[in-house]
């Protein structure tokens, strides 16, 4: 079952009472076949067992069992991202109960130390320590532009410097501001340019066209990924401007930006699983010549973990930053965090109750189904039920029956419709999807609340989720829905 959860993504994680010295390390997973390669992308040390449960699903009954010592021993946490191959490959092992076959090199002893733990996270499984220029990868052939799927997870959001501290991993990240607009793909094959928003939308290039100009001048052909920004547009309006059918006018064409951060693949190359650094340097190169104030490369300072409040202060937007580990490929997104300085969430509306005079007031749900209370009576934000819309809160309040809900709530756009891409090897998660209790609980305690209040009111949330909530939901669904 271990190897099955690893092949779909569900487990990312092994753990080791050593630390050792293997991150951007990689090995192949294997039993009778190669399956793939993991490449490990950061290390933990007593990691919260929340956490633990997001990224290893095992009890703690099993984590007493499989792990000495458990939960007082210092343990660590080898966090990793798996390749899989498009075709397993067959693998002979030596005959018997063996089931991990020792490296050749200098790393043999760590092999042999990981051996017990690995064989458990994996199942039927054999690790080697590999090196990807043995390895013969066939070369990306840019198709197309096409729209483009989302990254197979989400980034973390935090809103807080102390809660930051906590989560992010010793390495070290690229920190840049983060912007006020909307996500953005670029595919230039040639002369033909495409842009394309999170959910797979064509953006229209007429809407754009400064931008789309300014890329033309570039000859490589490449798929960016940076922020659609307007001085003149406000952030709510940006996205009825991006899609509507009038014609723009001088001002609002004078004011269109795009700061680009992330480069995936150039001239047929695929960058994706590359580390972030690597990326980021070619995108300054294949920028640099442009100097336009219409497209250029978000800029970053790169330090060490502990350096990175002092990075925020420098970097940040009035929407807050973005740290990304300079290790990371782009589907690492375990390693890649949102510092914001405001709090929103995005829920789903299950009812629009009207006040006297016709304004909306919409009550939500978070993405885990949990209900997080009624909005603010407002007639800007246009929704009905089963949209995303995006909420700005001042906090969190967890009740004394168990319920939840947020304070001061101000809707503040009407979200994308997330679309499925259908893909074989991750899962699409697009914009319009709403928020989990996760994101709530990183709200909370941002906002003065405690991790022992947070564990201690959980019990109580679990009764009140069973017994009162659904009523609560299906009495909205029958009067506003």
């Amino acid at each position: 079952p271990h190897a099955k959860m690893i092949l779909k993504g569900d487990k990312l994680l092994i753990v080791k009472s050593k630390k050792f010295d293997i991150v951007g390390k990689i090995f192949r997973l294997a039993g009778d076949k190669v399956y793939g390669l993991i490449k490990i992308e950061a290390i933990f040390r007593n990691l919260d067992f929340d956490k633990t449960q997001k990224w290893h699903r095992v009890s703690r009954k099993e984590a007493k069992r499989w792990w000495k010592g458990f939960p007082q021993r210092t343990l660590y946490y080898y966090l990793f991202t798996f390749y899989p191959f498009p075709k397993s490959i067959e693998y002979k092992l030596k005959k018997g109960v063996q089931t991990f076959q020792k490296g050749e090199d200098k790393n043999k002893k760590l092999i042999e130390e990981l051996k017990e733990e690995l064989i458990k996270v994996t199942g039927e499984a054999s690790i080697q320590e590999g090196d990807l220029k043995k390895i013969k990868i066939k070369p990306f052939v840019v198709p197309p532009p096409h729209k483009p799927e989302k990254k197979a997870l989400s980034s973390n959001e935090v809103f807080s410097i102390e809660r930051l501290k906590e989560i992010v991993p010793e390495g070290t990240y690229d920190v840049s501001p983060k912007w006020d607009g909307m996500l953005a793909y670029c595919w230039k094959k040639g002369k033909d340019i495409r842009f394309f928003s999170e959910t797979g939308g064509k953006i229209s290039n007429s809407r754009i066209e400064p931008i789309v100009k300014t890329l033309s001048k570039v000859r490589h052909d490449f798929l960016i990924v940076g922020e659609i920004i307007a001085e003149k547009i406000p952030r709510q309006n940006l996205v009825g401007y991006l899609h509507s059918k009038k014609k723009p006018t001088k001002e609002e064409l004078e004011s269109i930006r795009f700061p680009v951060w992330d480069l995936l693949y150039l001239d047929g190359e695929d960058l994706s699983n590359k580390p972030f650094s690597d990326r980021s340097f070619l995108l300054g190169k294949l920028l640099k010549n442009l100097k336009s104030k219409y497209v250029f490369k978000t800029p970053s300072v790169v330090v060490k973990r502990n350096q990175i409040p002092d990075a925020i202060k420098k970097m940040q937007s009035n929407e807050g930053a973005f740290i990304r580990s300079t290790e990371a490929s782009y589907w690492a997104t375990h390693l890649s965090f949102k510092f914001k300085k405001l709090y929103d969430i995005d829920a789903k509306v299950i009812g629009v109750e009207r006040t006297k005079t016709g304004l909306p007031i919409f009550h939500c749900v978070l993405g885990d189904g949990t209900y997080i209370g009624q909005t603010y009576a407002q007639e800007e934000v246009k929704a009905k039920p089963g949209d995303v819309i995006r909420v700005n809160v001042q906090h969190i309040t967890i009740r004394p029956d168990g319920s939840i809900g947020w304070y001061a709530p101000r809707p503040k756009s009407q979200k994308a419709k997330y679309l499925k891409v259908p893909s074989k090897t991750q899962t699409t998660v697009l914009i319009g999807k709403p928020d989990t209790l996760a994101l709530a609980k990183e709200i909370y305690l941002a906002s003065g609340g405690t991790l022992e209040e947070w564990k201690k009111w959980l019990p109580k949330f679990a009764i009140w989720r069973k017994t009162k909530m659904k009523k609560i939901i299906e009495e909205i669904k029958k009067k506003y829905g």
